[in-house]
């Protein structure tokens, strides 16, 4: 059997199954990396792959359905319900979550980004203010961050297959070929998520995003996929994190951190906030300033 691997978003191979056993043993391989051989459908995670199995659990290979049919009864119930099985499907319930939490993650900082590029050209053109990144004004700018990033998403994907967000936590989004979607696709697929996994762009105060955040934390954890990569024909990788990722999202941290404080130490709360809002806002930036001040003693020992 001839299997490809896909590493940093290309295909090497093909590899025989006992050399990705001898990759495994040396590191070279992780049960994350995604894999292909004939008669799949598409790319898949080894570690979900049943026709590998004997690669990367120490365990006779599953009977092929052929060879299931000659065995008698008793023999395919054991087969069925072996404990290697209840092993595997922990397993795979622990990468699934595990993925997941990373895929929701790049979704929300790829939202930031949107949201600061949506909110920086508002000011300019004079619909909004800087306090429109914590405190929106209308449905416009509510809205229009996830509306603007549907088509610059899907050219990212289509041109790279990734957007920053996947890009620091180690995502590609290919087709079943293993390359890059086509534009309609990832338009296809950017819009789907816009309506059914951001709940249209909406606050989580609406409850309607977090119930399909819910939603689709359950479905990819029980299926391995999301309803719009199965629908456009698309299908995540996932790169082992090492520093550079980890890089990137210290900085990317910072610099969100570095904007939030700026805005609550130096920017005056406007006039269109009011009531209780106002107030918790301005008691946000006297605790800042409190923290950012230097102790009473280091101030006396410096006069």
């Amino acid at each position: 059997m001839d299997v490809y691997v896909m590493k940093a978003g290309k295909r090497q191979g093909p590899y025989q199954p006992f050399l990705l056993k001898e990759m495994l043993d040396d590191g070279e391989l992780t049960p994350l990396d995604s894999v292909w051989h004939e008669g799949m459908e598409g790319w898949k995670p080894l570690g979900e792959t049943d026709s590998l199995r004997a690669v990367w659990k120490k365990e006779a290979p599953v009977p092929v359905e052929d060879d299931i049919e000659t065995v008698e009864a008793p023999r395919r119930s054991a087969v069925k319900t072996s404990a290697p099985e209840v092993e595997l499907t922990l397993a795979v319930l622990q990468q699934r979550r595990s993925l997941a939490w990373r895929r929701f993650f790049a979704k929300q900082i790829d939202m930031t980004i949107a949201i600061v590029l949506a909110v920086a050209a508002a000011i300019a053109i004079g619909w909004a203010d800087v306090w429109a990144l914590v405190k929106p004004q209308g449905w416009l700018i509510i809205l229009a961050p996830a509306l603007l990033w549907i088509p610059v998403e899907a050219a990212m994907l289509a041109l790279f297959g990734w957007t920053p967000g996947r890009l620091m936590l180690g995502l590609r989004v290919v087709d079943k070929n293993g390359s890059t979607p086509g534009f309609v696709a990832a338009l296809k697929r950017s819009a789907l998520i816009w309506a059914g996994g951001l709940g249209f762009g909406l606050p989580v105060e609406t409850i309607l995003p977090l119930a399909q955040w819910m939603y689709t934390f359950w479905h990819f954890q029980r299926f391995g996929n999301t309803l719009w990569d199965h629908s456009a024909g698309t299908q995540v990788i996932f790169r082992e994190l090492n520093r550079g990722h980890a890089t990137g999202l210290a900085l990317f941290t910072a610099a969100m951190a570095s904007l939030t404080a700026w805005i609550f130490l130096y920017v005056p709360v406007p006039e269109r906030i009011t009531g209780e809002n106002r107030q918790a806002l301005e008691q946000i930036g006297q605790t800042l300033w409190k923290m950012a001040a230097p102790a009473p003693a280091a101030r006396d020992s410096k006069s």
